[in-house]
């Protein structure tokens, strides 16, 4: 699917957004430094959960994803 990341201002610096799916292969991945928000589009990737990770300075946010149709 294709979903949206937003950043509040407490966020600044360089942010790396990646995603993998369950056996760790990465299928997505973009860097970002000053912008607020990422529009992120996996519908050409196989339907199932992904993890998606996100590394900002020293500290990392990973979260589940699901992508439907």
């Amino acid at each position: 699917g294709i979903f949206n990341l937003q950043f509040n201002d407490n966020i600044v610096g360089e942010k790396s957004v990646n995603i993998f799916d369950l056996t760790g292969r990465l299928v997505y991945n973009t860097v970002l430094n000053n912008e607020k928000d990422c529009l992120i589009d996996i519908s050409n990737k196989d339907l199932g959960t992904y993890v998606l990770k996100i590394s900002v300075n020293e500290t990392q946010y990973i979260k589940r994803i699901t992508n439907i149709k």
